[in-house]
């Protein structure tokens, strides 16, 4: 059973992907299932009080986030600024939240990190190739890096659940 979430929720951020890189866009319904079966299976393994202490952290640490690039965005242009769809996509925002459930807070926070840094090399390529890139497929971006992190959950058995692992590797 947990083999065959894992392959599913491959698949699905596999299409997560691709539409983003191809469309820029990508389907609504993808997102609640994503959600829904990354929950599922993070409660498999860990249990609900650990899913819901991991998954509240991690979406305070969004929803700060996103608060902050709204607050930035809004004194930058003097008015209150939406966000949504003009500095980042509604796709990308789904995107966070669904993975937010995949990872502990620390592991999330590296995931998110990583991320980031992967979309800005995109960005920078582009810009090297001298192709007008107006949109960074971003929530693609972050689909097969969660791809990566999946895989490597079939291959070693080592989840991204519990912050103890990477803790001590940083010897923290």
């Amino acid at each position: 059973m947990e083999i065959v979430l894992l392959l599913i929720l491959i698949s699905l951020l596999g299409i997560m992907a691709w539409q983003d890189f191809v469309f820029r866009s990508i389907s609504w319904y993808l997102f609640p299932m994503l959600f829904i079966l990354s929950v599922l299976y993070n409660v498999m393994q860990t249990g609900l009080n650990i899913f819901v202490f991991n998954f509240l952290i991690n979406f305070l640490f969004v929803s700060i986030l996103l608060l902050i690039l709204s607050l930035y965005f809004s004194i930058k242009s003097k008015r209150m600024v939406n966000i949504i769809n003009k500095q980042i996509g509604l796709g990308d925002i789904l995107f966070f939240i669904s993975a937010a459930t995949f990872f502990s807070p620390v592991w999330y926070l590296f995931f998110f990190l990583f991320g980031l840094m992967l979309s800005l090399l995109f960005a920078v390529f582009f810009i090297l190739l001298k192709q007008k890139q107006n949109l960074i497929p971003l929530a693609g971006i972050m689909a097969l890096l969660q791809i990566c992190c999946t895989s490597w959950v079939i291959f070693s058995k080592q989840h991204f659940f519990y912050d103890t692992g990477i803790l001590n590797w940083l010897n923290v």
